[in-house]
């Protein structure tokens, strides 16, 4: 058995389906070295794995939704939905690389949104930013686009500081860790009734 075989059987008893019957294409080898690029630093395998088996997909079933704890004390609560998995195809219209171009300079250069759910809140993976291999989620405008404004006086005014003591650049303001990696992330994920 493979060293990740774990995410296969950890996404499939959390359950997932795919949008509109789109069946998930797979990432090709040139998928990841292209948002290797965007966002400056290698992506984590166990996100590689997750992605290819279920990219471009929503999370839970009709009875149940997915969620994770945060690390960091947050408005929105102590668990997150994680919903939509955007995927890693490149030229996919709802693809991870389309969120990073969406999203640039309104969120730190290194982060690569990979999950969204209601109200634009958005799971971001560290892959080259600060603090490389953590998840944060982030929460947009609220009207499905980026903010007008880039600066991250607008983030330091929209959010309360998170509570964790985390020495943090200022960039991240605004911006609440759910976990240390990426693997963290999946196995701390749990099914819960709507």
């Amino acid at each position: 058995m493979s060293p990740l075989a774990w995410i296969d059987n950890k996404v499939s008893a959390l359950s997932f389906w795919h949008l509109g019957g789109l069946a998930a294409q797979p990432p090709a080898a040139r998928d990841f070295e292209q948002l290797e690029e965007l966002v400056g630093g290698e992506l984590p395998v166990e996100y590689r794995r997750f992605v290819t088996h279920c990219g471009a997909a929503i999370l839970g079933d009709l009875h149940h939704q997915v969620v994770a704890p945060l690390l960091d004390k947050c408005p929105w609560g102590p668990l997150i939905p994680m919903e939509f998995v955007y995927p890693a195809v490149i030229h996919h219209p709802d693809s991870a690389a389309r969120q990073i171009r969406m999203y640039r300079g309104v969120i730190p250069s290194g982060l690569l949104p990979v999950m969204e759910y209601a109200n634009r809140k958005v799971v971001c993976l560290d892959v080259g930013g600060k603090f490389p291999g953590s998840v944060w989620m982030w929460r947009t405008s609220g009207r499905g686009e980026a903010p007008s404004s880039s600066s991250p006086a607008w983030l330091s005014a929209s959010f309360p500081s998170p509570s964790s003591p985390l020495d943090r650049p200022r960039e991240y303001t605004g911006l609440y860790r759910m976990a240390l990696t990426f693997g963290d992330l999946l196995r701390s994920a749990r099914r819960v009734p709507y």
